[in-house]
């Protein structure tokens, strides 16, 4: 793989939510919303998520890393699979972007009210789902670019070295 999701890309994706779920939070707080704590499971499933993108992504990574190149039976990695945990890291990209922006959104509106004992919780409890799923965002551009192929890597794929591991529309049977 040549291209993706940048990690530029989703620095702007979390910086713009952050901003505008931190304006509407802010409106929100001042005619007296108080949010909700988030709950232990979100922080957790973002975790665990981060954790199956980098646990599907480490087959890919071993196969790129594989010991002896030269072996006369070299073994292949399933495209399919190739395919489906690039799409599972860019997912994860673009999921932990957007909930890194959502919570840290909320803690950047309740932080000028830190000093309030009541808003202390819920804004911990904010920092740390956005720590959660920035974690998840950094697990899916560490896999994507497990998910890269050298230039060298492809050359008996007839469409040219460096072309990507996975499926292209020309390997689809129509039957």
């Amino acid at each position: 793989m040549r291209s993706g999701i940048s990690g530029r890309l989703a620095a702007w994706i979390a910086a713009v939510v952050a901003l505008v779920v931190g304006v509407v939070w802010h409106l929100l707080l001042r005619q007296g919303t108080i949010p909700g704590r988030v709950p232990w499971m979100t922080i957790l499933f973002h975790l665990g998520a981060a954790g199956v993108v980098v646990g599907y992504g480490w087959g890919v990574r071993s196969w790129q890393r594989r010991d002896d190149r030269s072996a006369p039976v070299r073994r292949r990695i399933d495209p399919l699979r190739a395919t489906r945990t690039l799409a599972l890291a860019q997912a994860a990209i673009l999921t932990g972007s957007v909930l890194t922006g959502v919570w840290a959104g909320q803690a950047l509106a309740l932080l000028p009210d830190a000093g309030f004992a009541p808003f202390r919780p819920i804004l911990a409890r904010a920092a740390l789902a956005a720590g959660s799923a920035f974690v998840l965002l950094v697990a899916g551009l560490v896999v994507q670019r497990w998910c890269r192929v050298r230039a060298d890597e492809n050359d008996d794929d007839p469409r040219g070295p460096g072309v990507a591991v996975g499926l292209g529309p020309e390997d689809l049977d129509p039957a």
